[in-house]
Parts: C-alpha cells; sequence; structure tokens
C-alpha cells in the first residue's frame, strides 16, 4: 500500500470499468487529479474519504450531444449535467457551435436573446476560466457560414469559402476536436458537398472528427449517408453520426440505416453513432406537435385559448380542421417532421388528473385509445383534452419506440441528452431554447435505472461501457472513460438499485435519485448527493 497520501479516497465500492468487463470491488485513490491507485485502500490517508459502500464507482458519463454551448458560459457549475453523472459534455453539435460570432452575425437555431460575439479563441478563453463538465468542442459549420455569408441560401464564392475554412482552422488550433454538420437546416441545406469536404480537410488536418447531422433521415436517407461516407473518402477523417434515427415516412427503416452502417464499417469506413438516452424528443408536449401555431404557441403555453375556441361547436370544427391539415400535409422539411406529427400513433397519453376515468388510457397512443372506444382519433383527443385541461400530458414520439430500442442497444452506439446544461430554479430561457424535459435533469438516470435494471435491455456493464469508454474513443479521448490507474480521475458513483431520474413532463425540473458522489478532474462536483457548485472542469482534446 502506498504510504503517500492521496487527495480524494474512495472507499468500499464496486468498480466498474467501463470497458464492460464485470465489477470488482476496490477502494478508487485519486492523486492531482488523476487515478493514482485502484484495489484495497482502506486506512490510507487522504485529504477527502467519500463513501461509496455498495454503490457503483464507474467513469463519469459522457454526453455525446450536448447544446450547452451558451448555457457553460451563462451558468458555468452546469448543476444539471453533474447531477446526473456527467463529467464531459461534447458541445457544437448540429453545426451551431456558439463561435465564430461577429455584431452581423444572424441568429441560428437555439441560439438564446442575448449572446456574445466572440471569435474561437475569446470562447475557448471563456471556457478556460471554469466550468462543472469537461467539454469537448465541434466548430460548427452553419456558424461558420453564417459568420461568412449571413443566411444566403447559395453556394459561396471562392474567397467566401477561404474564410470559412480560415476560420475552421483558427478553431482547430484553439482545441476544437472537430467539425459539425446540420445539412437539414437553412442555410447549411444549400452547401454542396464540397464545400463541407473543402472544410472537413481543414478540420482533418488537425485530426479532427466529423460529426456529421445528415442531410435528411426521411426520403433520400441512404444517399445522405453516402454523403457522409464521402466526406471521409476524401478527408481520411473519422465520422460520427449523431442522434441516429429515421422519421417522416421513413419512420420505420431503422434496422436498414444500421445495416448500412454496418455495411459501411465492413468496408473500412470508421463510421460511429450515438442515440438520444430518452425515447422522446422533438415536440415533446403533444399540445406542440398537434396543434399550428397560430393557435398554440407552446413557450407563451396559451392553452387556455385553446380550450375556450374547443368550448364553442364553431370554433371547434375549426380547430378540427387545423389539426387534421396538420397532421395530412406532406411533411418535409426538418421541422415539420421533428416538430408536428403525421400519425395518432406518434402521440402517447402519459398523465391524466388525479382519480380521472381516463387513467384507462395512460401509456397507449391516441389512436390505440381511440379504437378502444370506437372513436375518431382526432375527436377522441379534442374531447379527452377538453375534460382533462392542463391535467393532461401527451408526448410526440417523432421516431418509434421499437426503433429508438434498436439503436439503444446497438453496441456501437454511446448516449447523448439534446439538451442545455441548467439548474432547477434558473430562469434558463435566456440561453435555453428548448422546452425543459425529463431528459435535461434525468436522462442518463434513467438509462441505468428504466433501461438496465428495470427493463433489462442493457446489462450494467454494457450500459456503462457505451455511456463512458465508447464514448470516449468516438470523441478521440484516450485517458479518459475508463477507471484506470493514470487515467483522469472522472467519476460517478451511484446506488444501482435506487438510481432514477425524477422528472416527469409535468415537473421535469428534478435532479435524479441514486447519484451519490461525482468527480471531475478529481474534484467532487456532487457529494453525499448534492451538486458542490465546484468548476474544475476543462476543455479536452483528442489523443
Amino acid at each position: 500500500m502506498t504510504t503517500t497520501p492521496f487527495d480524494v479516497l474512495l472507499l468500499g465500492g464496486n468498480v466498474v470499468d467501463g470497458t464492460g468487463n464485470p465489477w470488482f470491488p476496490a477502494d478508487v485513490g485519486i492523486r492531482a487529479g488523476r487515478i493514482a491507485a485502484i484495489g484495497r485502500l482502506a486506512g490510507a490517508q487522504a485529504g477527502v474519504v467519500l463513501r461509496a459502500d455498495g454503490h457503483v464507482v464507474s467513469p463519469g458519463f459522457i454526453d455525446m450531444h450536448s447544446h450547452s454551448d451558451f448555457g457553460v458560459i451563462a451558468h458555468p457549475p452546469a448543476e444539471s449535467a453533474v447531477a446526473q453523472g456527467v463529467t464531459t459534455q461534447l458541445i457544437g453539435s448540429c453545426g451551431i457551435s456558439a463561435f465564430p460570432r461577429r455584431p452581423a452575425t444572424p441568429r441560428l437555431r437555439l441560439d438564446p436573446p442575448e449572446i456574445g460575439d466572440w471569435s474561437a479563441k475569446e470562447y475557448f478563453g471563456l471556457l478556460g476560466k471554469g466550468i462543472g463538465t469537461n467539454v469537448a468542442v465541434l466548430v460548427g459549420h452553419n456558424r461558420v457560414r453564417a459568420c461568412v455569408m449571413g443566411l444566403d441560401p447559395r453556394e459561396p464564392t471562392a474567397e467566401e469559402q477561404g474564410r470559412m475554412r480560415a476560420l475552421v482552422e483558427e478553431a482547430m488550433g484553439e482545441g476544437a476536436v472537430g467539425l459539425s454538420t446540420c445539412l437539414e437546416w437553412p442555410s447549411a441545406d444549400s452547401a454542396t458537398t464540397a464545400e463541407v469536404v473543402d472544410l472537413a480537410r481543414a478540420a482533418a488536418k488537425h485530426g479532427g472528427f466529423y460529426s456529421a447531422h445528415l442531410r435528411t433521415y426521411s426520403d433520400g436517407l441512404f444517399d445522405a449517408l453516402a454523403e457522409t461516407v464521402q466526406v471521409h473518402r476524401e478527408t481520411g477523417m473519422p465520422v460520427h453520426l449523431p442522434i441516429v434515427h429515421t422519421r417522416g415516412r421513413w419512420r420505420s427503416r431503422m434496422g436498414g440505416l444500421l445495416a448500412a452502417v454496418a455495411d459501411y464499417r465492413t468496408q473500412g469506413v470508421p463510421l460511429t453513432m450515438d442515440v438520444i438516452a430518452f425515447p422522446a424528443f422533438g415536440g415533446w408536449w403533444g399540445h406542440r406537435a398537434v396543434f399550428p401555431d397560430t393557435l398554440y404557441g407552446w413557450q407563451a403555453d396559451n392553452l387556455e385559448d385553446v380550450l375556450g375556441r374547443l368550448a364553442d361547436p364553431g370554433s371547434r370544427a375549426e380547430v378540427r380542421r387545423a389539426v387534421e391539415e396538420r397532421r395530412t400535409v406532406p411533411h418535409t422539411t426538418f421541422a415539420e417532421q421533428l416538430l408536428t406529427f403525421d400519425s395518432w400513433d406518434s402521440i402517447r397519453i402519459e398523465a391524466v388528473g388525479p382519480g380521472s376515468t381516463n387513467a384507462q388510457f395512460v401509456g397507449q397512443t391516441v389512436t390505440q385509445a381511440a379504437e378502444r372506444v370506437g372513436a375518431n382519433p382526432t375527436d377522441f383527443y379534442l374531447d379527452l383534452l377538453m375534460a382533462e385541461r392542463r391535467s393532461l400530458a401527451t408526448i410526440h414520439y417523432p421516431i418509434r419506440h421499437d426503433d429508438w430500442i434498436q439503436a439503444f442497444r446497438h453496441p456501437q452506439t454511446s448516449f447523448g441528452l439534446d439538451v442545455v446544461t441548467t439548474r432547477p430554479d434558473l430562469p434558463d430561457r435566456k440561453f435555453n431554447a428548448f422546452h425543459v424535459h425529463p431528459a435535461h435533469f434525468g436522462g442518463m438516470p434513467d438509462v441505468l435505472g428504466t433501461y438496465t435494471r428495470d427493463l433489462g435491455i442493457l446489462s450494467l456493464e454494457e450500459a456503462i461501457r457505451k455511456m463512458t469508454s465508447l464514448a470516449a474513443t468516438q470523441i478521440g479521448l484516450r485517458d479518459r472513460g475508463i477507471l484506470t490507474e493514470g487515467a483522469w480521475a472522472d467519476i460517478a458513483v451511484f446506488n444501482p438499485r435506487t438510481v432514477a431520474g425524477r422528472g416527469t413532463w409535468f415537473e421535469p425540473r428534478r435532479y435524479p435519485v441514486g447519484i451519490q458522489h461525482v468527480l471531475v478532474n478529481g474534484v467532487p462536483v456532487v457529494r453525499d448527493g448534492k451538486t458542490t457548485a465546484a468548476t474544475p472542469g476543462r476543455v479536452v482534446t483528442r489523443h
């Protein structure tokens, strides 16, 4: 046993090291931010001793799809992330990094109302002042394009292409780990493959990888995947597919997409994936998916206006026509496919009022519930809303649950939360353009609780491997995502019998249960189940 004191000592835990190997009982000693010893360390001296009796001691979780670019600047402790065991976030997703920005740069999707104008160097400097989690940073193609070209839906001139290339080079020089795109969003949807390849080649020179939100996840899906593979073949860089899914008329094509990815991998294409850690994204509230903006503004939440119109027979007929039109028109754009519904099968009843006779429908889709009583689904939904009013929670699932499970259990998919870090008591709309939902505070605990412990979809060791070492490998982090001597001490300690998210669709702002301690670079950011507001995180880079 070493006689040199540890900075932190975790005693009595069961180590799941992140590799997929079975757990084993051991203590963990930490010194200078790294794991110094794993074994029987009882009696060793330490500045801080944390008990982990009967708990799992694992690597900290890695969120492979975060939009916390502004969140970690506005609220550095990132408490909603660390409280669920997240120690590293991959930010800059979907082509919308927070930088580079100049005064004339137009706002992009998810930009908060008040944001800074900064270069890559200035932004990385802000991160260096202290954050609660580590961050790996992607430079976003959409942001670079907006900085140089505004939102013009056209190809760049040679001079503009050169300026974009220089911005990518600058970001990579400051520590970005790669380039992200979202060729589905305006005006990046007008970018050619050649434009993307040129910028990707600039990132590849610095050892970066390519994170590709595909040009479409519906009609043309496999062509979009082939386009992404072409970027690899022309640049040599690894390719990552964030939040892999299928939607619209292609909602049932997940098996085909996973098979295509497997086929490319057998051809030697370094293609990896992540899947959202929570089974619903996009139009969280059913009202948001069902009613057009002219009737219901989800941020203003003017549900009473809708209820008033439904109470009048003439107005109800107008509302019904609007809902049916929204459901039946072709959904081709990103927003239409993700945020609106085309089938009552994708709207599920999640909650009703206490003691309501409609409790019999909870857990069913609107189609299933309507068939049960012999009603038209549209009329059933409107009647249900009138009966339950604000006690009704219906959620839009733009991807099929069975398809999500396929991707969730696939051995090559890590997990992303697709949220912005915050805190329950913060007025976060200034930097969080998302509608807060349970994954903001409990997505990773739900992986461990609901889908691993309760449903048995994954073993504990496999779930942790996907949340840690697999994700670290996908980003290119050599000494994180694993518990071994010499690795950085990013650690989560949790009770496998009780770990769970506590958020509901009505009250999403709840910390999870079962997360006992969380350390980032050896510093406790959660201790005895409570966040510490410490900011020991840093910008992490590949290899």
